[in-house]
């Protein structure tokens, strides 16, 4: 057999072996499936910070909490906002994460977390929770994506929930609505911003830390909260509405309690912001 013919006919069974062999293996790679979670909780939110609040949770504990806010639009960065699954009363607390997972934390979608191990402190942006308590550094440290997921401490139950803010009045913010989702009724935003084509949500000339600060007042009181937005959030450079309405978001410090002056209102969704654009609806 002349070396042509030998180099054919081993190219010929080659073929033949991996049609008989080759075509009966599976070679493509299954996608991971994130499953999601069955467990209920075994205290509420409120539970959690009246026990374990500065301390790291030592017993198989679980909290529900169902989201409030994320960083869908881009303006709440690294953190996620839990309502308790009770209802305000049940407690608020938020999460601080290494990365964002806006899709993962969707709005509205009860999130379960095995405690254990978890850190719950507090600074002078209210409480959170945190993944463990650095001892060398004497530091807490945010939650990884390593413990996010199927059989992870951090997972999802199924669906999504109706969320309701709660109504509240400037005058009655304190250390109890921290971190809650709130709704203030019958406010504008203060009157500089007003037929001001150079004033949006945010505006990289008076934005400190990389976000922006739009001051809304109470028609009836005139008592005013910071509204914040960072730079990069979808809706930050849209301008202000000039009109009146409700506004919507996550109540946080940046400082006392006690001090009022350092209250903050960040806004998840753009859709929130219920004022109008009618500048007759003012009540200046």
């Amino acid at each position: 057999m002349n070396k042509y013919i030998f180099n054919n006919t081993l190219r010929i069974a080659a073929l033949l072996l991996f049609v008989a062999f080759g075509s009966c293996t599976d070679f493509s790679v299954e996608k991971p499936i994130v499953r999601s979670s069955e467990e209920n909780a075994t205290i509420t939110i409120k539970e959690l910070i009246d026990n374990y609040k500065n301390k790291v949770v030592d017993k198989d504990e679980r909290i529900v909490g169902i989201v409030t806010g994320n960083n869908s639009e881009g303006n709440i960065y690294k953190i996620v906002y839990l309502q308790d699954e009770t209802g305000f009363e049940g407690g608020n607390i938020k999460m601080l994460l290494q990365v964002d997972q806006p899709d993962f934390f969707a709005f509205g979608r009860p999130i379960v977390i095995r405690l254990k191990g978890f850190y719950v402190g507090e600074n002078k942006s209210g409480i959170s929770i945190y993944e463990s308590f650095d001892e060398t550094s004497e530091s807490p440290v945010q939650i990884s994506n390593l413990n996010i997921g199927a059989n992870k401490s951090v997972n999802y139950k199924q669906g999504i929930k109706e969320v309701k803010p709660t109504v509240v009045k400037l005058n009655e913010l304190g250390s109890k609505y921290l971190n809650a989702y709130i709704k203030i009724e019958d406010v504008q935003y203060k009157k500089k911003y007003i037929n001001n084509d150079t004033i949006h949500f945010a505006d990289g000339k008076d934005a400190e830390f990389g976000s922006s600060k739009r001051y809304i007042e109470e028609c009836v009181t005139r008592d005013s909260i910071a509204s914040h937005t960072l730079m990069y959030a979808n809706f930050s450079i849209e301008s202000i509405p000039v009109g009146k309405g409700s506004v919507t978001g996550n109540f946080t410090v940046n400082g006392s309690v006690n001090d009022k002056s350092s209250y903050q209102l960040w806004i998840t969704r753009i859709e929130d912001n219920l004022v109008s654009n009618n500048e007759a609806d003012r009540c200046d």
